[in-house]
């Protein structure tokens, strides 16, 4: 096996989607296509424009499980940005420097966050057992485009509410690991 081959194959889409996430927050980065070419992940979006239909301001439901996330104050960009690069070096300085911010954090994460959002596709392509090819953003909907394991292309589309139902499923599997069938303690 060769180098590529290797860490291709140690890929970690939940982490990679979750850190460019942070990195298009920070930079107000709201519509999006994130392109995975061989060993980097290429970005072209810009701001979201606002659709005329969706000027009347909707009451936002309650979030239970918000934290503070005062850390960043994003302006929004009024610029775009065609074919910015994210290598692996890239991904995991900018994965080590948020660390120290998502540790000092206290609470749940941000669940309407576009990290939140990406990072939850990411961990459902690792579920899968897929490759990543290519994500879209536009307003507020994402479209997955992503190499199935056993061969052949699949796409999904997930609105906000699809990735937090994720997220509480995900929740709930790493909070009640599957018991294992054999030395199992069967209450005798």
């Amino acid at each position: 096996m060769t180098t590529d081959e290797i860490s291709h194959k140690a890929h970690n889409h939940e982490i990679d989607l979750r850190v460019i996430g942070q990195a298009l927050e920070t930079l107000g980065i709201d519509s999006f296509e994130l392109v995975l070419e061989k060993d980097h992940f290429v970005v072209h979006g810009g701001a979201a424009v606002a659709s005329p239909s969706k000027t009347s301001a909707a009451v936002p439901r309650p979030r239970l499980f918000q934290r503070y996330r005062g850390k960043i104050n994003p302006q929004r960009s009024k610029f775009y940005i065609s074919g910015m690069r994210f290598r692996e070096s890239d991904v995991l300085r900018l994965d080590h420097q948020a660390k120290d911010i998502r540790s000092n954090l206290e609470g749940c994460p941000d669940t309407s966050s576009l990290s939140h959002g990406l990072r939850m596709i990411g961990a459902h392509i690792d579920n899968k057992r897929a490759t990543l090819m290519r994500v879209v953003r536009n307003n507020h909907l994402f479209t997955v485009w992503y190499k199935k394991a056993a061969g052949g292309e699949s796409r999904e589309s997930f609105t906000q509410s699809n990735l937090y139902d994720l997220w509480v499923h995900l929740y709930k599997q790493r909070r009640n690991p599957p018991k294992r069938n054999g030395t199992a303690n069967q209450g005798f």
